[in-house]
């Protein structure tokens, strides 16, 4: 009888059944995609001179007083709706000029045409700013979006998106050093004894070392006591119309 190579054959010779070398082996998947804590961008954001009947509809959310040498800056929002107004802008202009003010009309920027500005904070001499945007929709966004002027408001460009730490924490507070090391502090509140989410109530801080160009993943720290925060601006009334704004640091 001729040798058996193979098992079926070699069972068949000898009346013996194959033997059963049990379940392949199934591959492993791959690991989920988990989203970085910062997504840098470096996007700048274009300025065109617009007339006063142009800048009548914007609302003025807060703003920068101009000096000798740096402009005024407004951060405004379209529409009388406030707060759920979603079309951010940036006007800027040189008080001691005739020329029509600057308007960054953010619109068309996807990453910020829903959004409002929450958090402003300068350098010490103001040619360095740091603003921060949410969502304005009713969802909020998972994303804190990051923008920063480094000739005292001339020129804006966006740096980056924070992602929180769960969609409807809130922006509490912006430092930052001459040095450009920073924090950025979002906080979530949750009920422990009825949670809505599986994210722990605290307060998350981003840190940067570079002026906010990049940001590190957040620490965490429980605490239910932090106060929050607003702009760091000069204070605006409200309804406050671009053009009134710029009218009144002009002095007429």
């Amino acid at each position: 009888m001729r040798a058996c190579l193979l098992t079926l054959v070699l069972a068949a010779c000898t009346g013996q059944p194959p033997v059963d070398a049990g379940p392949r082996p199934q591959p492993t998947p791959p690991p989920p995609v988990v989203e970085p804590w910062f997504v840098a961008a470096d996007v700048a954001l274009a300025s065109r001179p617009a007339s006063v009947e142009e800048l009548q509809p914007w609302i003025a959310v807060d703003s920068l007083q101009p000096t000798d040498t740096l402009p005024g800056v407004v951060f405004a929002s379209y529409g009388p709706s406030l707060p759920t107004a979603t079309r951010p802008a940036i006007v800027w202009f040189d008080p001691a000029s005739e020329a029509r003010p600057n308007l960054i009309d953010l619109e068309r920027v996807d990453e910020l045409a829903q959004a409002r500005w929450i958090v402003v904070e300068t350098s010490h001499d103001r040619r360095r700013i740091w603003l921060v945007a949410d969502s304005a929709v009713e969802g909020p966004s998972w994303a804190l979006a990051i923008v920063t002027s480094e000739d005292g408001g001339r020129s804006w460009r966006l740096r980056g998106h924070v992602r929180k730490p769960y969609y409807m924490a809130g922006v509490e507070g912006l430092q930052m050093d001459a040095a450009g090391r920073g924090a950025l502090v979002v906080r979530w509140d949750d009920d422990p004894a009825a949670p809505i989410s599986g994210t722990a109530p605290g307060r998350y801080t981003y840190r940067t070392s570079d002026f906010g160009a990049t940001w590190s993943s957040p620490e965490f720290a429980p605490d239910d006591l932090a106060r929050r925060f607003a702009f760091d601006g000069d204070d605006v009334p409200p309804g406050t119309t671009v053009p009134a704004w710029i009218a009144r640091r002009r002095g007429r």
